[in-house]
């Protein structure tokens, strides 16, 4: 059915939607931590190149040359990152990074080299003593590697990294959240609707079954027989009618073409009888030979709670009338309007007149309009909806490919 594959689709797109989403949280999470890494590498190969030139400008190669100290205390911690400077002794330089155990013991090298494993990410730049043929040249004469600068990532870098995790937590519980609302409001209409059909079928069956068990007693009493008989077939027929009804709500109808400006006169005929006598039933065909695709069962059943609402909203007035007009429109639809001069539906009830279970009447069940979109729209795949209403007139519009 046509509501089954919605839901899949609906779960599909769901689905599809989350996976765009993280994918694109996923996306633009890297390449900001890759702007933050660069930044940070761009800034530390600069510290790196004064630092070569601190040192370089000694004759000799002297770690304590002047201006280190403002290096190592200053400019290296401006970076923000934790740094592991690491010499050509084998002997390491700890900055920005808080170690809790003591120097010199197995504990502290352990998380040493634990820190600087984390920092394997991190290509680590390294800080040269060169050595120059004259005082104005620049060109190095020859080069001694004395540090490895090892830098991990800053603290916003860290927290980044966890961040899509965290936003595609949040998104999967926005996703469990609405469709567990999804759900509930699923549940709740479908408990409406079935509560709404098992009264829908015993309001339905209660009219023919009385009469078939009245018919029954008139029999026992000698009643004129052949009389009896016609009408109990009139009432065998009608249940024969409900069942059929029920049945193909539940399962995919056979479709044939059907005049459609036949079926409307069929279903005013069967109201009319039924109706007030002061209602005027008029029918208004700008179609000829019309045919659209359809179940005509199930197709007269929608119309009846169309016309039924009118005549239940004019059934206290004296002048009623009732006018159903049908029309061809672009695209090859046909229109059918219901029109009524009936009390009209308030403005806070309009959009809620298909929903199953709502009804503005007193002993009404809520399943007759949304029974009537479902057969329009699901298996006709047409298009109902209400055009107009007030307090002297109301019109319903009902599309239906040709």
């Amino acid at each position: 059915m046509k509501i089954k594959n919605n839901l899949h689709n609906t779960n599909y797109l769901l689905l599809g939607l989350f996976v765009v989403i993280s994918i694109v949280i996923y996306y633009l999470n890297i390449q900001t931590i890759k702007s933050f890494r660069q930044e940070i590498r761009d800034q530390a190969t600069f510290l790196v190149q004064k630092y070569t030139d601190i040192i370089s400008s000694s004759d000799e190669l002297d770690l304590d040359a002047k201006g280190l100290d403002f290096m190592h205390e200053v400019m290296l911690p401006s970076l923000k990152v934790p740094i592991i400077l690491e010499n050509y002794q084998g002997e390491k330089l700890v900055i920005n990074i808080d170690i809790p155990y003591e120097k010199n013991t197995s504990k502290y090298d352990e998380y040493l080299d634990s820190e600087e494993k984390k920092m394997n990410h991190n290509e680590p730049l390294s800080i040269y003593y060169h050595t120059y043929d004259s005082d104005t040249s620049r060109v190095p004469l020859n080069s001694k590697k004395i540090y490895d600068l090892h830098y991990g990532d800053s603290k916003i870098i860290d927290q980044l990294v966890w961040l899509p995790y965290l936003e595609i937590t949040f998104f999967i519980f926005f996703i469990f959240i609405a469709f567990s609302g999804f759900q509930l409001i699923r549940n709740d209409e479908k408990n409406l609707i079935y509560a709404g059909m098992a009264r829908e079928t015993a309001h339905q069956l209660g009219t023919p079954i009385s009469s078939l068990m009245g018919w029954i007693k008139l029999l026992e009493e000698g009643d004129d027989k052949e009389k009896i008989i016609k009408y109990i077939g009139q009432d065998l027929d009608r249940l024969s009618i409900i069942s059929d009804r029920f049945s193909k709500i539940g399962s995919i109808p056979q479709m044939k073409d059907i005049e459609i400006t036949q079926l409307i006169n069929n279903v005013c005929d069967y109201i009319k009888t039924r109706a007030p006598k002061s209602i005027e039933f008029t029918i208004v065909s700008n179609v000829k030979d019309e045919n659209i695709k359809g179940d005509y069962t199930l197709l007269d059943w929608a119309f009846q709670n169309i016309i039924k609402n009118s005549v239940d909203a004019i059934s206290s007035n004296n002048n009623g009338q009732i006018l159903v007009t049908i029309d061809s429109l672009y695209d090859n639809y046909i229109s059918i309007d219901v029109q009524d001069n009936g009390k009209g539906i308030p403005r806070k009830h309009k959009n809620n007149i298909f929903r199953p279970g709502f009804s503005s009447k007193k002993r009404g069940w809520g399943l007759g309009l949304s029974l009537t979109k479902r057969i329009i729209e699901e298996i006709h795949f047409g298009k109902i909806w209400l055009v107009h209403s007030n307090e002297s007139k109301t019109i319903m519009r009902v599309l239906l490919k040709v």
